[in-house]
């Protein structure tokens, strides 16, 4: 009798981060909202210990999320301030 279980193509451990990292997110957006700290001071530490990342990663990361946060920011202001000549 043939088993129904397949195997999963993605390895255990990235599907543990896939899981692991909007959980982080979560509860960092979760903790700092509610004791109104900077989102990296709970962050940094949490990446660190939950996803085992270094200390040059996990700034690293923080790095690349704001700066894409600033683009995306900046983006939507400059669009929207769009005048059309007639």
């Amino acid at each position: 009798m043939r088993s129904i279980a397949t195997k999963s193509s993605i390895p255990a451990t990235t599907r543990q981060r896939l899981l692991a990292n909007p959980l982080t997110g979560y509860a960092t957006g979760l903790v700092t909202g509610l004791v109104g700290v900077s989102g990296r001071t709970i962050s940094l530490p949490l990446q660190m210990l939950l996803l085992g990342e270094t200390i040059k990663v996990a700034i690293n990361n923080l790095f690349r999320f704001t700066l894409l946060l600033i683009s995306i920011c900046t983006l939507i202001l400059e669009v929207s301030q769009l005048t059309v000549d007639r």
